[in-house]
């Protein structure tokens, strides 16, 4: 399903990172929503998730902004697979105004495969009701990774068998990282999986297709939600309202400040030249933030 909306001006400010300027343009900005995940396409296209509103939206580098689809109930990530798109999305939305009994599992899950016209064409689901799919990668032509934000693990989907399986389970990862939380975003870079529980971790992917060895820390941000890993081996993180950079040699440097209020992802652009974020507040927030797309110059 393909609808024109209207798109706010874009912003253009300039804010300090590592001590020079730094260039951050807001494209898109939507009052009573939030995004949850966004992707380039190599032409400049964006797609990201709308979840309160049940959308699946595109950005073109030309401004113009449309649906592609809104079938979907509680989007959470996007990704293109062959000449369409694969959707993750929850039939039921999270109790965000009682937080007190607020859960992640039994919203029943779902993985969709969607042709270019935004028309499913396959759904996957399991392994079972506790799960609750988050970020995704692709591994290979046909599979890929998904965080269990529920039950605390690390799924492997095949969309062409329509099996979803775990991968990686919580008590490996507990015994390697101890402590709580559960896998976020996920990101595959290199042979290794990459994955948000606070600060960013990951484990190595196996000649099997399996975890090799145990997780072990990528980048220590002191809490993040979602990240992107530039081709280089850098990390780009959200932050608090802000985006943080960590080299390959550990050292963290704010790339943002502020500017990106309850940033829920980050995804470096198509050219290297920049990062998105996405974001926007949640029901129960005193004036929550409206969902937004910024892109963020690296200097």
């Amino acid at each position: 399903m393909k609808r024109l909306l209207a798109l706010s001006a874009g912003c253009v400010v300039m804010v300090a990172a590592w001590g020079q300027a730094s260039k951050v343009e807001q494209l898109v900005t939507l009052p009573g929503d939030r995004f949850e995940n966004i992707y380039q396409m190599p032409d400049g296209t964006l797609y990201f998730t709308a979840v309160f509103t049940n959308k699946v939206m595109r950005r073109t580098p030309d401004g113009k902004l449309d649906v592609l689809t809104d079938s979907l109930h509680n989007p959470q990530g996007v990704l293109p697979y062959g000449s369409g798109f694969v959707v993750n999305w929850h039939e039921r939305t999270p109790d965000f105004l009682n937080r007190a009994r607020m859960t992640m599992a039994g919203l029943g899950q779902h993985l969709s495969v969607l042709d270019a016209s935004g028309k499913v064409v396959k759904t996957l689901s399991g392994p079972d009701e506790a799960a609750f799919y988050n970020g995704m990668s692709f591994t290979g032509p046909d599979t890929l990774l998904i965080s269990d934000s529920s039950a605390g693990r690390i799924l492997n989907a095949n969309l062409k068998t329509g099996v979803v399986s775990v991968w990686l389970d919580k008590p490996a990862i507990v015994a390697a990282l101890g402590g709580t939380g559960s896998p976020n975003g996920l990101k595959v870079h290199k042979g290794w999986v990459y994955f948000a529980r606070g600060d960013i971790y990951r484990v190595e992917i196996g000649a099997d297709g399996g975890p090799k060895g145990v997780p072990i820390p990528a980048a220590r941000t002191g809490g993040t939600d979602d990240f992107d890993v530039a081709s280089d081996g850098t990390v780009y993180a959200g932050s608090g309202r802000g985006v943080l950079k960590v080299a390959t040699d550990g050292t963290t440097s704010v790339l943002l400040d502020q500017g990106v209020p309850s940033i829920t992802a980050v995804r470096v652009a198509q050219d290297g030249k920049a990062v998105f974020a996405v974001g926007g507040g949640l029901p129960f927030q005193p004036d929550p933030a409206p969902g937004y797309v910024t892109r963020i110059a690296l200097p």
